[in-house]
């Protein structure tokens, strides 16, 4: 039998009203820095801001706009070079880790023996005095000798994959005489990728598999993820969508702005920009164009790479690339969306400030450096922003056996995209889900949406995941599941819970035994209070799917949802797709534990159970945003055995039953990449 049910989400989005931007002093009453080149936050939840300065001294303060006073995170004046121009401290990373390993790493360059040499070093926090840095804890990664004084790039970041990013010029002078930009057997003219949380042939840092040469017998050098640039002042991750942004800066004529792609050949020194170079005649066939380029006129003269906005306070700007000139102090706004071509928006009209870069506190919110008065700038706007969220209206049928589905999270700023999945094994073919109204964009889309769900068999059941992604690229979700209109209850079945809490797992244990003595063959497991939507609960049994419960009674593990004494559980069975639900009414159990889960819940984790192992392994991990989740297993080399998960995954606690039986004994390394975080851990298998 056929039947459509429509189940109706009322979401209400605002107008965002145009904008009038403009800088203002970050902390008026800090002190100015001197020659200051970058600004950075330690990813560390602290909401400190770090600042280096070209001569060697990194300080910190907190981000607070009435602070006075700052400290000297650590002193490299004895180590890095101070003859000004494009030498000295350049760059600063913290590892993603930063808060468990105290690690972070520097570029800096330095005369040794009269040669001019970039180092990039890892260092260590003061263990005891997490404001301050040992210098005696200095480990070296890479020196690479710089034939000129200019063009040294020279800034570090970490991306979502975990490794470090490093950029170095062409090695200065004027239209790369050297052809660095091109010769794959050097650094310079480079953007490098590391993985600094392994050792391999001598180095204190190994390289990523998927490094584009990295496998190579040509002498190439294997650290290399893309070449072509001229010199890669600063660049940065998207960490939303993991793009790597460049500004590249140009020789006379041109600035580009480049989105890089691994393995990427970006021109120089054949192309400046989307022009041939001094009338260059080398093959372009290969090359990858820039996605923006500017003129140097009306004061242009050096481009400083920013930063795609990821605030809340400037809705206007989400999802843009923010960058400046250093000459002209203008400020603009790209836009670019993987489809159509970039365009772009000028947003601060030429100042006296010379932009030496661009930084973001934890929050994500824009910042300036100004190299000429040592000042940092906060970028800000007129425009009104409402921060109330939608709300999920409920407009069900009847017949369907689900009532409430939960508020909307994300910030009212008007809706980007909608997209829907099946979970556990729904068949989605037996759904359509559908907008009553396009999306008119994020600016203008003030509409009262209406997402209908056709459920298209009344005997099938199942549950769906609905995304929205607001203007902020924020990605708010609920499940949505639907029940047959004829719940069977099987009289073969018992069910005896034991509420026991693993605190260190979050685990709570269900026994269920049939009474005759029968095979019972379920695939999941789900607990719907009584006065709210399904809440799904993944089953992790002793044994793999399908889930056979036969002569003995078998135990169920599962993770605590909030649930009340009159609430239903419901086993879904046969593999696939759903036969037939089956209700039972289950007394006091579920008690959630205040003490399950609540160190995980704060911050991205790994929890792995029992460690080491034989067989069977748990690994429960936590999130603290929705994003895509990477949970991938290595070997101790640091390559590659099996990526766990590689998907979106919503916000909380996870719990994944892997079977390693066959899977050779020695030690391993999970690495947890969660949106703005890794998070690495060894396991063994005995």
């Amino acid at each position: 039998m056929k039947a459509t049910l429509f189940f109706l989400l009322s979401i209400l989005f605002v107008n965002i009203a145009s904008a009038q931007y403009s800088l203002q002093p970050a902390f008026p009453n800090l002190p100015a820095f001197s020659g200051p080149l970058e600004m950075q936050n330690a990813g560390d939840a602290t909401n400190r801001i770090f600042v280096v300065e070209q001569k060697g001294k990194i300080y910190v303060f907190n981000n607070d706009a009435a602070v006075s006073t700052r400290k000297v995170f650590v002193d490299l004046t004895t180590k890095a070079s101070q003859d000004g121009g494009e030498t000295g401290l350049l760059g600063l990373a913290f590892h993603p880790n930063f808060k468990t390993n105290g690690f972070f790493y520097v570029n800096y360059t330095a005369s040794v023996s009269g040669q001019l040499t970039s180092f990039i070093s890892r260092f260590h926090v003061n263990p005891s005095t997490p404001d301050a840095a040992d210098i005696s804890s200095e480990q070296i990664l890479l020196t690479l000798n710089q034939p000129f004084a200019n063009h040294n790039g020279g800034h570090l970041a970490f991306g979502n994959d975990g490794y470090l990013y490093a950029s170095f010029g062409d090695g200065g002078a004027g239209g790369d005489p050297f052809k660095n930009g091109q010769n794959l057997s050097v650094f310079l003219g480079k953007i490098l990728r590391f993985d600094v949380d392994h050792e391999a042939n001598g180095n204190h840092y190994a390289i990523p598999p998927d490094n584009p040469f990295a496998n190579n017998t040509q002498g190439f050098k294997k650290e290399i993820y893309s070449y072509g640039m001229r010199n890669t002042w600063k660049f940065s991750f998207d960490h939303t969508t993991g793009r790597l942004w460049a500004g590249d800066v140009g020789q006379d004529k041109f600035e580009e702005v480049d989105t890089i792609s691994n393995g990427g050949n970006y021109g120089w020194n054949i192309m400046e920009g989307f022009h041939r170079y001094n009338n260059s005649t080398g093959d372009t066939t290969q090359m990858i164009l820039p996605l923006w380029e500017y003129p140097h006129t009306n004061g242009n003269v050096s481009i400083t790479g920013g930063y795609v906005y990821r605030g809340t306070s400037i809705p206007s700007l989400i999802g843009k690339y923010i960058y400046g000139d250093y000459g002209s102090g203008r400020v603009w706004a790209l836009s670019y969306e993987g489809l159509k071509s970039a365009t772009n928006q000028l947003i601060i009209d030429k100042t006296s400030l010379n932009l030496s870069s661009f930084g973001e506190d934890q929050n994500k919110e824009l910042y300036f450096v100004s190299y000429g008065d040592g000042k940092l700038y906060k970028l800000s706007s007129s425009e009104i922003v409402d921060s109330k969220p939608p709300r999920f209206i409920n407009h069900l049928h009847p017949g369907i056996d689900t009532t409430d589905v939960m508020d909307n999270q994300s910030n009212d700023l008007g809706l980007q995209s909608f997209s829907w999945s099946g979970l556990y094994g729904t068949d989605t073919t037996m759904f359509s889900v559908i907008l009553d109204s396009p999306i008119a964009g994020c600016n203008a889309d003030r509409n009262v949406h209406h997402i209908i769900v056709n459920q298209l068999d009344v005997v099938i059941g199942g549950c769906l995941r609905l995304a929205f992604t607001d203007c902020a690229g924020n990605k708010s979700y609920d499940t949505l599941c639907y029940a047959s209109h004829t719940l069977k209850v099987d009289p073969n079945l018992s069910i005896d819970p034991v509420a026991i809490g693993d605190s260190s797992m979050g685990f709570v244990y269900l026994t269920i035994l049939p009474d005759d003595g029968s095979v019972f063959v379920f695939d999941s497991i789900y607990f719907r209070p009584a006065s709210k939507a399904f809440e799904l609960v993944g089953a992790v049994p002793s044994s793999s799917n399908p889930f056979l419960v036969g002569q003995e009674k078998i135990e169920v593990k599962f993770k605590p949802v909030k649930i009340g004494a009159d609430s239903v559980l419901l086993v879904l069975h046969a593999k696939g797709t759903v036969d037939s639900i089956h209700s039972y009414v289950v007394h006091g159990i579920g008690k959630e534990s205040s003490s399950v889960n609540s160190s995980l819940l704060k911050e991205n984790n790994i929890a792995i159970s029992p460690n080491p192992f034989k067989d069977h392994v748990y690994f429960t991990f936590s999130n603290s945003e929705y994003g895509s989740v990477k949970l991938i297993l290595f070997d101790i080399l640091g390559k590659e055995i099996l990526r766990l998960i590689d998907q979106p995954e919503q916000q909380g606690v996870h719990t994944l039953d892997f079977d390693g039986s066959k899977l050779p004994s020695g030690s391993y390394i999970l690495r947890l990449q969660c949106p703005g975080d890794v998070v690495s851990k060894k396991i063994i298998k005995e």
